[in-house]
């Protein structure tokens, strides 16, 4: 899914969906990225885990950060440059939503 603009918002809804993930393309206009986690929900399994990434692509050497059950993100995460990839893997069923956040464009009110 790719997301464009200012600001916005993801997340992963609820439903017992299992083995399935999401991915995110963000872009803003100019300048770097800030994204918050207003709730991140994992199990306690070691499948579900969410990537960031610096730029259009997973490229180890640009990943930001690593975050399952057991690491759960910061409560703000600030990229390098105008785009970050964003991965989701669900590997076990739940019935609550595994996270919500929003992004903006850094300096955006």
């Amino acid at each position: 899914m790719t997301q464009s603009g200012r600001s916005g918002t993801l997340s992963y809804p609820i439903g017992p969906s299992y083995g399935l993930g999401c991915e995110f393309l963000v872009t803003v206009p100019n300048g770097t990225i800030q994204i918050r986690f207003t709730s991140f929900n994992f199990s306690y399994s070691d499948g579900d885990f969410l990537e960031i990434y610096n730029g259009g692509v997973a490229d180890e050497l640009r990943l930001i950060g690593h975050y399952t059950w057991k690491k759960k993100p910061p409560k703000l995460i600030e990229s390098d440059c105008n785009q970050v990839y964003i991965k989701y893997n669900r590997s076990s069923p739940s019935s609550y939503p595994s996270f919500n956040c929003t992004y903006q464009q850094k300096g955006i009110v």
